[in-house]
């Protein structure tokens, strides 16, 4: 994404929300596995971090070359493979929004390691 990188920005987290990082350590393990799976888009890695950077559909969309509505669509379709994932190995109940777990330092590089 154009002006929009991962690296520069602080982790997000809601206010008051304390974490354990080895949680969301094992999520962020979950999702790449999920990549080296080839269960996931191969421009998911970019729609990932564009929606960690906060970025709108259109700046996602845009150097990608797809629609705003197929980067959304893919996108939703990455969140419940993640969760049907995480339930699966029973880690739904402290699951950590997909945005934030992307939006930890490192994630994208780590994701795109495994992609």
């Amino acid at each position: 994404m154009e002006g929009c990188r991962i690296e520069e920005l602080a982790p997000l987290r809601p206010s008051g929300l304390l974490r354990d990082p080895v949680d969301a350590g094992r999520q962020l393990e979950v999702l790449a596995q999920l990549f080296r799976e080839k269960k996931m888009p191969p421009d998911g890695v970019d729609i990932l971090e564009g929606v960690a950077c906060r970025c709108t559909w259109a700046e996602i969309a845009e150097p990608l070359g797809i629609s705003e509505d197929l980067a959304e669509t893919r996108y939703r379709r990455m969140k419940d493979t993640y969760r049907r994932r995480m339930t699966k190995l029973g880690l739904l109940p402290d699951r950590i929004a997909l945005r934030l777990i992307v939006s930890e330092p490192g994630a994208i590089t780590r994701l795109r390691g495994a992609a």
